[in-house]
């Protein structure tokens, strides 16, 4: 007999591997759609094999430095750390991902607090998270 609680942690797994997936294929989109157009050629010849497949978190911050994710941004301050914007809930509608009810839910999910600070100079309540804790969520198991 499979108890409540299996069920629930099982549940949240499965929601985990859900956002992780999304955010994941995001950053490998931007990526892709973008590296050849904003990378010097000389740099893509030298480098052509690594970046192509090159590891997730190099990808997360090409993307990061290029602002190429709508709602995820280094922080101006500090740029080990990464603030996420509520825009990220209107993408999970887009994508059909409705189990994500609040903001402050996701910034549970990504083990990270939600802080006042400023969005291209206006007042806001990002996620905020260091580049290492998100890349321990996005790949929990690094090969």
């Amino acid at each position: 007999m499979i108890s409540a609680g299996n069920q629930i942690e099982d549940l949240e797994a499965e929601e985990e591997q859900i956002i992780r997936g999304f955010i994941v294929k995001k950053i490998n989109d931007a990526f892709s759609k973008n590296y050849r157009s904003i990378e010097p050629w000389k740099d893509q010849q030298i480098d052509s094999v690594t970046n192509k497949n090159g590891p997730l978190e190099m990808r997360l911050n090409f993307c990061l430095d290029n602002r190429l994710i709508s709602f995820m941004l280094r922080k101006s301050t500090n740029p080990n750390e990464i603030l996420i914007t509520n825009d990220i809930l209107k993408e999970f509608r887009d994508a059909g991902i409705d189990f994500v009810q609040t903001f402050m839910d996701l910034g549970r999910m990504l083990r990270a607090g939600i802080k006042p600070t400023k969005v291209d100079r206006k007042s806001a309540r990002p996620i905020i998270t260091s580049v290492a804790t998100l890349m321990r969520f996005l790949d929990p198991e690094p090969s």
